[in-house]
């Protein structure tokens, strides 16, 4: 791992892309990918040190897809009119 998922190493690779995915995005862009509040759905990986890697190859990029799903009644605030 102090190689394959060291971020200097990945940034090597030109284009690089990381693609994680993601089960929660907050309003300012915070991703969470292992846990939702104190439920965990997966390992701890190196979503982290791909990121990074991507971010600093040159014309790198990263992307977090994730689904569209709603569990709770929408907030009164944000529903139509």
């Amino acid at each position: 791992m102090s190689y394959t998922n060291n971020p200097t190493v990945l940034a090597r690779q030109r284009n690089m892309t990381a693609i994680n995915s993601a089960l929660e995005i907050d309003l300012t862009g915070q991703a969470t990918a292992e846990s939702i509040g104190g439920i965990f759905y997966s390992g701890i990986g190196g979503q982290a040190d791909f990121m990074r890697g991507a971010i600093l190859s040159p014309g790198g990029k990263t992307s977090w897809p994730f689904s569209r799903r709603q569990r709770t009644a929408p907030c009164p605030a944000s529903s139509p009119s």
